[in-house]
């Protein structure tokens, strides 16, 4: 049997969000949250992401940081960096001086 931890009828950026409110513990309809960033002017975007946590009151800023300094994070936060596929935005769920944690996309 096969499972998915993310809904198969919205797009990455959208799951990214769900997962990362879940995180939060923060209740948001999965079908809101689709709204919101979808309706988003500058959607598929790390802005578009920022804005509607920022609409449902919760905090959040973006920032650029060495990979040296992502300890110093407080978990979870999004990640955005670019890779051989391109670029590429990734939960982390906990880091330390090793490793990051990153929830399975």
């Amino acid at each position: 049997m096969t499972f998915s931890l993310f809904s198969p009828s919205f797009d990455p950026i959208v799951n990214l969000t769900i997962r990362f409110l879940d995180q939060l513990k923060v209740k948001i309809s999965d079908t809101t949250i689709n709204d919101a960033l979808q309706n988003h002017p500058d959607y598929p975007s790390l802005l578009s992401v920022s804005d509607v946590l920022h609409q449902w009151n919760v905090a959040n800023l973006v920032v650029q940081v060495d990979h040296t300094k992502l300890a110093d994070l407080p978990t979870p936060f999004i990640a955005h960096f670019k890779s051989s596929i391109g670029d590429q935005l990734r939960l982390i769920t906990s880091v330390d001086e090793k490793q990051c944690k990153i929830f399975p996309y």
